[in-house]
């Protein structure tokens, strides 16, 4: 996933380049490799307002 001195861009509001540890998705990686059992009762929850 990572090439030493890339330019990565995201494309969110617009076009940006962004260090990879910056990127949404790379936080969003890291977020459910912390605590998958969070996520997945987030994303299975009938009310998803009632998961901490």
């Amino acid at each position: 996933m990572r090439m030493p001195g890339a330019t990565i861009y995201e494309l969110d509001d617009g076009i940006a380049a962004r260090d990879y540890d910056d990127l949404t998705v790379v936080s969003l990686w890291r977020r459910f490799m912390n605590a998958p059992e969070r996520i997945l009762d987030s994303l299975l929850a009938d009310d998803p307002t009632e998961v901490p």
